[in-house]
């Protein structure tokens, strides 16, 4: 088995000459004994993001899936010396990713390869592919989000830390590899030869200098401050109206190979940052000298040289500036739609006939519809800004826009506004997504639902719900699900206690979210997802709101694995998918047959006998009033914001002698006293993951009922206008409904 060197990035430390290097030197290390699997690094890259659960934007969605195993399978099956593969993204990754990666080389001495770049220079650079990979944030506030999410940025916080964070991604990686097997290779300061980082590089990876090229021509795409304050604006009117794939089509193709304004101020760090960066830059260097990794280069290369600066921020930006950025941006733009659409024209000639018309929608949603919309919004965006609009109207071929007659309603992402929705949901088989497809049904909505067994959904067909066989495994299902829709509910969740309960908990609830979410995000739709208050776990008698961060511990392997859902929801959000997360507290309602309180209250209304715990409790939801604030987030909800649909709070004991006074029952509620419950949770915890017990007996189960789960739905209520029944009025209902259904 060969030695492996995982080179994981960080972004922006030279990557593209690196991987350039690779794939010029492919043959030639091959024939010395060294494998670079899959022959070039778009290959390693489409195996990544199949390790990491992402499409590639706008690329072929058949090519990802099984392209991980694949390389891995390659290079178990070398027999030369090592082997090498190269990805920015896989600094990134979770560690249950990274255990993945170190499990499939098993048998091969891994060594990681990390770059890593003065946080000066970084930053400037990370901002810049923020915005051109959509983003809207600006400066200021993005910055501070890395230098403390609690002031600044959340996303861009929770972003940089994952992609960026030196420390954060050797502690991930360095979790599975140990210490001598991972290698820094310091960026080299400005003025070095342009070959120094490719000879660093071939040291790290171990390549003798004679197979290695150290003479390939450089790249430098950096944009100026003028070109990216202004993309950065535009982002922001065109939030919903392009899909992500379609703006990346646009700007990394159409917009930005011929967009450079001469003279432009280049990104540099302004100097009221000076300070913490050199503290934080000092800090990292000190930790890394400590744990004595092998360095390539040198730690002192990790130290800011910060240059002459005119004091003025990254965003501060005249605007003469941006009138030059936007007659050059227009121009180019205009000038490589040209280009691409002769050229798609000459692809299409070559197609046979049957191919022909899946290209030619392709093309028609990814090129025209997409250009026809950046041409309406600059006109619009010029009626409002004098600026832009000067430069509209001096742009050849920019003075008028009208829609292509071929264009199909959901070819540029923009939801209809003129009749009825389509929506696509997971989960609408389950107690919750039932009720808000038959909701969205009810006003006239079109409604296609996943669905693991369409002939267990016949209510669902009955209601006038689209079925589509497939489940959260399913890429091409999901991918099927999401085309076309204006919106889509991610509902489907796993919800049980025990030991044998917590593999499906994990797969379910946050690898299935994981893959509805990239579904979403390859289709650039509109995404609500159902996550939960119990994210936060036991608020030991305190109402908690979504300001609120929980990090551990919690008190059952569901509330872990929803917050780790949560986790992956809020990294698509960091992304720039526009995803708005809504959190239910426990839902109630006639017709719950899956959840323990559904069962309690039968148990009630049949006069049976009741244990409960002494001490826990919720917030309640009533199932109607949590589906019709899923709605309105969809309609209303702010991209990236978190939603709580909590309503009153009430301990369990009194839900319980509730539910009894509105039945008019007299069976025995007996409380358990919380020193019992944890004794029994000590006993049952060995006996269950032998014996599968019941739900209520595991200890799971018995650490949540001690549990307290308060929320806050106030900000759902001041900004969604989400409203929610009484206690009394929502149990009086469900106790009505199930004794008439009885």
């Amino acid at each position: 088995m060969p030695e492996v060197f995982l080179h994981i990035g960080l972004p922006k430390t030279g990557t593209t000459s690196i991987q350039s290097a690779i794939d010029a030197s492919a043959d030639t290390l091959a024939k010395h004994g060294i494998l670079v699997p899959g022959g070039s690094h778009r290959v390693q890259r489409t195996a990544a993001y199949d390790l990491l659960g992402q499409r590639i934007v706008g690329g072929d969605s058949r090519s990802t899936p099984g392209s991980f195993q694949a390389l891995m399978a390659e290079i178990g099956a070398f027999e030369g010396d090592r082997a090498i593969v190269s990805d920015e993204d896989l600094g990134s990754a979770w560690p249950r990713q990274v255990r993945r990666v170190v499990r499939a080389l098993s048998g091969c001495d891994v060594h990681v390869i990390l770059a890593l770049r003065d946080l000066a220079r970084t930053l400037p650079s990370a901002w810049q592919q923020s915005v051109v990979m959509g983003g809207t944030t600006p400066w200021r506030e993005w910055v501070a989000g890395v230098r403390s999410p609690d002031e600044g940025s959340l996303r861009a916080g929770i972003s940089f830390t994952r992609r960026q964070d030196a420390l954060h991604v050797l502690d991930v990686w360095g979790a599975c590899v140990p210490p001598e097997r991972i290698r820094i290779v310091t960026v080299p300061p400005p003025g070095s030869p342009p070959e120094e980082l490719l000879r660093r590089f071939a040291e790290a990876a171990c390549i003798p200098a004679e197979l290695w090229p150290t003479d390939l021509p450089t790249r430098n795409d950096s944009l100026g401050a003028a070109e990216v304050e202004l993309l950065r604006r535009i982002n922001s009117e065109l939030t919903t109206s392009i899909t992500q794939a379609q703006h990346r089509y646009v700007v990394e193709s159409g917009l930005r190979p011929g967009w450079r304004v001469p003279g432009s101020r280049p990104l540099r760090l302004p100097a009221e940052d000076a300070e913490w960066v050199r503290a934080r830059s000092e800090a990292t260097i000190a930790e890394l000298r400590a744990r004595g990794y092998p360095v390539i280069g040198d730690l002192d290369d990790l130290r800011p040289r910060m240059p002459q600066h005119d004091g003025r921020r990254l965003d501060d930006v005249t605007e003469h500036e941006l009138l030059e950025a936007a007659e050059v941006a227009l121009t180019a733009l205009a000038t490589s739609h040209g280009q691409l659409f002769r050229r798609h024209r000459r692809l299409l000639q070559k197609e046979d006939a049957e191919r022909a018309p899946t290209r030619r929608e392709l093309i028609e949603s990814t090129s025209r519809a997409a250009l026809f919309r950046l041409r309406k919004q600059a006109l619009v965006i010029g009626e409002q800004h004098e600026v832009i609009g000067a430069a509209v109207r001096r742009a050849p071929g920019w003075g008028a826009a009208e829609r292509p007659a071929t264009e199909p309603w959901h070819a540029a992402g923009q939801p209809r506004h003129d009749g009825p929705m389509r929506y696509a949901m997971t989960g609408a088989t389950g107690f919750l997504g039932g009720v808000l497809a038959r909701q969205l049904r009810d006003q006239g909505h079109d409604v296609v639902a996943l669905v693991r067994d369409p002939a267990k959904a016949g209510h669902l067909e009955v209601m006038g719900v689209q079925l589509e066989k497939g489940d959260l495994d399913d890429w091409e299902a999901l991918d099927r699900l999401v085309r076309g829709a204006d919106g889509f509910f991610h509902v489907a969740g796993w919800y049980k206690h025990g030991v044998r309960e917590h593999r499906t908990l994990e797969h379910v609830n946050v690898d299935g979210t994981r893959n509805a979410l990239a579904a979403a995000r390859r289709a650039g739709v509109r995404t609500v997802y159902t996550s939960t208050c119990a994210i936060n776990s036991d608020t030991a008698g305190e109402r908690r709101d979504e300001s609120y961060h929980h990090d551990g511990p919690w008190a059952s392997a569901y509330d872990r694995t929803k917050w780790e859902a949560h986790q992956v929801a809020r990294e698509y959000v960091a992304e720039g998918l526009d995803v708005i997360t809504v959190q239910p507290s426990v839902i109630y309602g006639a017709g719950d047959t899956g959840s323990t309180i559904g069962q309690i209250t039968r148990d009630i209304l049949a006069g049976k006998p009741v244990l409960g715990p002494r001490g826990g409790g919720s917030s309640w939801v009533h199932v109607e009033d949590c589906a019709a604030g899923h709605i309105l987030a969809m309609e209303r909800g702010r991209p990236g914001e978190s939603y709580m649909l909590a309503g009153e709070t009430a301990s369990y004991a009194e839900v319980f002698r509730l539910v009894r006074e509105v039945a008019g029952k007299r069976g025995p509620i007996l409380l358990l006293p919380r020193s019992l419950i944890r004794a029994v949770a000590r006993l049952t915890a060995p006996v269950e993951k032998v014996v599968r017990l019941p739900q209520a007996m595991t200890a799971d189960a018995a650490r949540a009922g001690l549990a307290t789960y308060f929320g806050d739905g106030s900000k759902a209520r001041r900004e969604l206008g989400w409203t929610c029944r009484p206690l009394r009025e929502g149990m009086t209902e469900t106790v009505r409904a199930e004794i008439a259904t009885a």
